[in-house]
């Protein structure tokens, strides 16, 4: 007899237990399925045929730093900035030099859309042209609308000279 009572016993928690999983299933489904989502609304683009508002789209150069002036010189290890309009990743950044430098190229931080270049070794002493060439690819896809020309001027510190890096607050 007390067999009897244990079985049953077993078999009772078993289907209370089966009963209050189900009932936990059906209410959590009922839950997420009860509230209406809002974040796949497409939003409506306005279209313009104003030149203004389509000449933001384009993929371009704002600024780059040092500004280009080639009576000024710099050191032979000075970096250039690049912002551009767009977010640029670093790899899809084309450009030649001339004489021919190595560059490093990477992301400003905090500033997606600015590359800092920084020579693997230095700048020839001299001028040196620096050519940013239109098949740079902003993270979008579009491409640089223009080819871009620009030149620095570096020379190397005289001997006991230290450096010092000069700011240009203009």
């Amino acid at each position: 007899m007390n067999s009897k009572i244990r079985v049953i016993s077993i078999i009772g928690a078993v289907v209370i237990l089966l009963i209050v999983s189900a009932l936990y299933f059906l209410l959590s489904g009922i839950q997420n399925t009860s509230r209406p989502s809002f974040n796949n609304i497409p939003t409506p683009t306005p279209f313009s045929n104003n030149p203004t508002n389509q000449s933001s789209t384009l993929f371009k150069i704002t600024s780059i730093i040092p500004q280009e002036d080639i009576k000024q010189q710099y050191y032979i290890i000075q970096q250039i900035e690049i912002t551009f309009s767009k977010v640029v990743e670093p790899a899809s950044f084309k450009y030649e030099t001339s004489p021919n430098t190595l560059l490093r190229v990477a992301t400003k931080p905090a500033e997606p859309n600015t590359l800092v270049l920084t020579p693997n070794f230095v700048w020839t002493e001299g001028i040196t042209s620096l050519t940013i060439l239109p098949s740079t690819k902003a993270q979008d896809g579009t491409n640089l609308n223009n080819t871009v020309q620009y030149q620095i001027n570096t020379k190397a510190p005289e001997s006991g000279q230290i450096y010092e890096p000069r700011a240009s607050y203009e």
